[in-house]
């Protein structure tokens, strides 16, 4: 009897999650920080990433920000510089039972802008264009991936690599969203 409760209880669970609407804005926060320091120069860098996912029923925007952050300091001068990468696409969205499927629509493409703070144009060329140009190819890319918990406030999920992403040796990435009320 206690077995069959069990199997009950874990079936009414799973068949809220899959009830769950995904409706609405939901947000993950991703960061990075670095620090070098040398007799000479002391340098910290930091990268804040916001992937933004606005859903209304199979339409879904995706936004992704990037917040780069130089901070260094030589000879008691500090010195401060910075970007900000914005990147939205449009699309269709579906859920196939514990898979969420994101096909980026053909047009128009994706927006990807660039704002800069005191960067040389070695250091953008450097750090800024590459995080540009791999947004952009994020953004073109259709998605696929695993619901691993879903509540009405918080969504987990990771992405399902392909079988050419697993041969490179890449890790799939698990992301926590937040719905913003």
């Amino acid at each position: 009897m206690k077995r069959i409760l069990l199997t009950l209880a874990s079936l009414f669970v799973a068949a809220l999650t899959f009830a769950q609407s995904l409706d609405g804005v939901w947000t993950a926060k991703i960061s990075m920080d670095e620090k070098k320091d040398t007799a000479d120069v002391s340098m910290a860098m930091s990268v804040t990433g916001y992937d933004t996912m606005e859903i209304s029923g199979s339409s879904c925007t995706t936004k992704q920000q990037a917040i780069l952050t130089i901070t260094g300091a030589r000879d008691g001068e500090t010195v401060k510089m910075g970007a900000t990468i914005n990147g939205k696409v449009s699309g269709t969205i579906a859920r196939e039972g514990d898979v969420l499927v994101f096909t980026p629509a053909k047009s128009p493409k994706p927006e990807v802008t660039v704002e800069t703070e005191n960067i040389p144009g070695v250091l953008k060329a450097l750090l800024v264009n590459p995080l540009k140009s791999e947004m952009a190819k994020d953004l073109k890319e259709p998605g696929r991936t695993r619901i691993i918990s879903l509540s009405a406030q918080e969504m987990v999920l990771e992405e399902i690599l392909t079988e050419a992403q697993i041969r490179k040796g890449q890790k799939a990435e698990r992301m926590t969203y937040r719905k913003k009320p």
